[in-house]
């Protein structure tokens, strides 16, 4: 299996397309910022239907959206026709999130034949500096049926 290490614009387009199609990304109001080869970042404004019951944002929202960068991170460097999935992830949430936007950034460690290991970094948009939780995927590429 071919690892990919070009960077063209219709790739960019597959993993919008792809992105833009997942109901739950529409339903929490996630938005693919940037993507380029092996990186993602993804911005969500923080809603009360976001939040729990201590006033700050929901670990599996922040852990959903982790998972999304990590996830577009890897599928940009995915072939035509090929796919993936996470397998593995861990988070570690290391500030409250409270704030007007979160925004995570997603990077592609190591791409093999069929792992890809990646980490994200979430943060509130208005403390840049301020890193509220860390993740570490391991997603399966899926090969193209072709």
């Amino acid at each position: 299996m071919e690892i990919v290490d070009k960077w063209d614009s219709h790739r960019a387009e597959r993993v919008g397309s792809v992105f833009r199609a997942q109901p739950l990304m529409q339903a929490l109001g996630v938005k693919l910022v940037t993507v380029s080869a092996g990186e993602a970042s993804l911005q969500m404004s923080c809603r009360n239907e976001h939040m729990q019951h201590h006033g700050v944002l929901h670990g599996g929202v922040v852990a959903t959206l982790l998972d999304a960068a990590c996830g577009a991170a890897a599928f940009s460097l995915m072939l035509e026709g090929e796919g993936v999935v996470v397998v593995e992830f861990k988070v570690n949430f290391l500030e409250p999130a409270v704030g007007i936007e979160i925004a995570a950034i997603g990077k592609v460690k190591r791409a093999g034949n069929r792992l890809v290991a990646c980490v994200a970094d979430a943060f509130i948009v208005e403390k840049k500096d301020t890193t509220v939780a860390t993740m570490l995927a391991t997603l399966l590429r899926i090969p193209s049926s072709s």
